[in-house]
């Protein structure tokens, strides 16, 4: 009867020194969490990006930025573009897109479902099998 105490005693000791060392764990998950959260809202995380000019006159700089996706081929792809420039590789089905002061070129455009408004937007296709297109001050 004695062991038995002794053992419970020991077991009680286990658990208490367990759940102290999980109160610390969380402790110092929330003081992380709370870092992050700081960090966040600082902005101190982002990137800072300046733009230097030797001769000292102001200029202006484009910044070109290139996105890549790849998808199946029966995917339905649905885009809204303003000012950029979509290049589609291959066969397009079903493409419902959104154009405003950008531009397209495809290479085969098909697909019932197959819409496309392009306004202030040059298009350029070469096999448009199926599908509407709609153009508004487009001159190619």
């Amino acid at each position: 009867n004695q062991r038995r105490e002794e053992l419970m005693e020991k077991r009680e000791e286990v658990l208490q020194e367990r759940q102290e060392k999980m109160e610390e764990r969380r402790e110092k998950m929330q003081e992380e969490r709370e870092e992050r959260r700081m960090l966040i809202n600082s902005g101190e995380g982002s990137p800072n990006i300046f733009y230097y000019s030797s001769e000292g006159k102001q200029k202006n700089f484009k910044i070109k930025n290139t996105i890549k996706i790849s998808l199946p081929k029966s995917t339905r792809i649905k885009m809204d573009v303003r000012h950029g420039e979509v290049k589609l590789a291959e066969n397009t089905k079903n493409l419902n897109a959104n154009l405003s002061h950008s531009s397209l070129w495809a290479v085969t455009i098909d697909g019932e479902d197959t819409s496309v408004s392009a306004a202030y937007t040059p298009v350029k296709v070469k096999k448009w099998n199926v599908g509407q297109l709609n153009t508004s001050y487009s001159e190619e």
